[in-house]
């Protein structure tokens, strides 16, 4: 590795004391009436990269042990505005960059231990899989790439449906808190709540880390050509599979290749693995009121002593060593160009300030 390998930058980053008015603003936003106009809604409204606040954002609540109450919150504003079923979570809004970032934060361990066995065996036997007879080369048989592909796409599947008792409890908790938030938006409707699950656990964890295992840190080296197509279609058979199970609509297959494979998992006993695992992901361990969710409705449903607030929060496993300083720095220095639109919005007002910065910042 040479010094054109790494890239610097420099930070001034003030004394924990000076965000306090910042981080104390994002704590009321959680119990804020209407939530529309609070700080993190507004936020929300700006011209700003929302990834660039996810990552930070999420830190700042799993300090203040709040996460939970937060992530309700975005997932209630998301489905608020929310035209397309088919589509949910799926687009690039906080909700799903947070749940992206804590899935990160606190899954990697739950990512290797599920998947790493069906990564090393594809980087390690590099059989063909290609079953596209426009893309099979002279000499390969189609019957044995199929073959060949469907025990490796019954391998990832197996892993991920009998995972749920090793999937970190902070995970479980989000997950029930956002089967909770959808069943309010869409009551009786179990396929929704499955949806928005499988948008996150599998489309955007399981099927994307097969896909590209070295941007997960499941492997170093880069896949040749063989393996790099071994992956692409199991990651592309998971999402089906999980397409196919939660959709309310019978199932269609574009890739009419992909058919041979697919009438495999298509039955029962698939179908009931993949539902039994959706359902028991989104089951928290401890179903107790405290770290519960958050009513959007009352500005009591959070009550908090904002002298504790700033105390760091050793509550979730696995939980990343934090510089709250930096994190709350980061949010600051993503809307300290944008104080005169909140300002505009009527935020600074509502907390009976003079002007943004002070508010903000001391």
């Amino acid at each position: 590795m040479t010094a054109k390998d790494f890239r610097y930058n420099m930070e001034e980053v003030l004394p924990l004391i000076h965000y306090r008015p910042l981080y104390q603003n994002l704590i009321r936003s959680l119990h804020f009436s209407p939530a529309s106009h609070s700080l993190i809604s507004l936020m929300q409204c700006l011209p700003i990269d929302i990834e660039n606040l996810a990552k930070p954002l999420m830190k700042i609540f799993i300090h203040s042990n709040q996460i939970r109450q937060f992530f309700r919150l975005i997932c209630f504003e998301y489905l608020s505005n929310c035209s397309d079923v088919n589509t949910l979570f799926r687009s690039q809004s906080l909700a799903s960059k947070v749940m992206y970032e804590m899935m990160k934060c606190v899954g990697h361990k739950y990512l290797v231990v599920t998947l790493m066995p069906l990564i090393d065996l594809i980087f390690a036997e590099r059989k063909s899989c290609e079953i596209d007879p426009s893309k099979l080369r002279q000499g390969e048989s189609l019957d044995q790439n199929l073959h060949n592909i469907t025990v490796y796409a019954e391998f990832a599947f197996t892993g991920v449906v009998d995972s749920s008792q090793r999937c970190p409890s902070a995970l479980r908790e989000l997950f029930a808190e956002l089967r909770d938030v959808v069943e309010q938006f869409f009551p009786g409707r179990d396929d929704v709540g499955r949806l928005a699950l499988s948008s996150f656990l599998i489309l955007r964890f399981f099927a994307a880390a097969i896909l590209n295992p070295k941007l997960f840190s499941l492997k170093m080296a880069t896949p040749d050509v063989d393996v790099s197509r071994t992956l692409v279609l199991v990651s592309k058979i998971l999402q089906r599979i999980a397409n196919c199970v939660v959709s309310a609509n019978p199932p269609t297959i574009k890739e009419q290749w992909l058919a041979p494979v697919m009438d495999h998992f298509l039955d029962e006993a698939h179908n009931k693995a993949m539902i039994d695992f959706l359902d028991e992901i989104s089951t928290s361990f401890t179903e107790t009121e405290e770290g519960g969710g958050v009513n959007t409705n009352s500005q009591d449903a959070i009550v908090n002593d904002e002298s504790d607030a700033f105390s760091p929060s050793t509550n979730i496993s696995s939980s990343p060593v934090m510089d709250i300083e930096k994190e709350l720095h980061i949010v600051y220095s993503q809307i300290a160009d944008h104080l005169d639109t909140l300002c505009s919005m009527g935020w600074c007002c509502r907390y009976g300030c003079s002007c943004c910065p002070d508010t903000i910042v001391q």
